[in-house]
């Protein structure tokens, strides 16, 4: 019987009609194998996920909801994972026009990579969170913390300009 919400599809997982229930905007959970599912051009495809894994104190944060932002650093690694919206101002930037940082991306490439929609939080011996991702995009750390880096978040981010992932709604 379908219920508010759920829509009936072929999931790109099980392959099979099963009704999808809506658990985030655009997201669905495949009633039969458990699996999320985003629907583009009225169409489910496999969902693209991103996992980062934290250190306690920011998975606790993340659980009590006062964090809502990861930053990670301007490497070739994270930017092809992520796919960040290149802000205007930072278009100019040494490090976002160093051949080395971007990997032989070019701008207009990054632009029409499939961003990821879920981000998964994890942390050794503790259940796995799940968040749908609302934007990612190039920024610097202290104008998104508000303050200056930390001595072990320089270590963590050694770049003048960051990859910025906000998570919007947690999934169940």
């Amino acid at each position: 019987m379908k219920e508010e919400n759920q829509i009936i599809g072929i999931c790109p997982y099980c392959r099979t009609h099963f009704y999808m229930s809506m658990v985030a905007d655009g997201i669905y959970r495949c009633t039969h194998c458990n699996k999320l599912s985003e629907c583009v051009s009225g169409r489910l495809i496999k969902v693209k996920k991103v996992s980062f894994r934290v250190r306690r104190i920011y998975y606790d944060q993340f659980v009590v909801g006062t964090k809502h932002e990861e930053l990670r650093a301007l490497k070739r690694y994270w930017i092809k994972i992520l796919c960040p919206y290149v802000p205007q101002k930072f278009c100019n930037h040494p490090e976002v026009r160093n051949k080395d940082t971007l990997s032989g991306f070019m701008l207009s490439e990054i632009k029409r990579c499939r961003q990821p929609k879920i981000a998964v939080i994890s942390t050794p011996r503790q259940p796995t969170l799940r968040f749908k991702i609302d934007s990612i995009w190039i920024d610097e750390p202290e104008s998104i913390l508000g303050r200056e880096l930390s001595e072990q978040g320089k270590l963590d981010i050694p770049t003048e300009l960051c990859i910025v992932t906000r998570m919007g709604k947690q999934i169940e």
